[in-house]
């Protein structure tokens, strides 16, 4: 579906320019998915290891430092015609989120 981000877009409806640079845009996300695949099931398995806390306190500090740089890329310049302004409605469904996640967990 990523390779076809583009066609399906146009054929929904987007303006061409729109599904071409979403299609560029999806086919960078095609490598954070094969990461996922190793990092979920690493990040399950070390906290079982008492010895590899540092590398847990590594792991936690990249991901919030992933999430620090998406904020301030979204808020400060990332998409100048698009953002408007912080709203609440960003937050819409996170407890929802919070608690799926939450019992993936267990």
């Amino acid at each position: 579906m990523y390779f076809f981000a583009t066609p399906i877009l146009k054929y929904l409806g987007q303006p061409g320019d729109i599904g071409k640079h979403t299609g560029t845009t999806v086919a960078w996300v095609i490598p954070i998915r094969f990461a996922f695949a190793f990092v979920f099931p690493l990040n399950h398995s070390l906290p079982a290891q008492e010895h590899v806390i540092g590398t847990m306190a590594t792991v936690n500090g990249a991901w919030w430092f992933n999430a620090r740089i998406l904020f301030t890329n979204t808020t400060c310049g990332g998409c100048p015609l698009t953002w408007t302004s912080f709203s609440i409605e960003a937050f819409t469904g996170l407890w929802e989120f919070g608690k799926l996640s939450l019992s993936s967990e267990s």
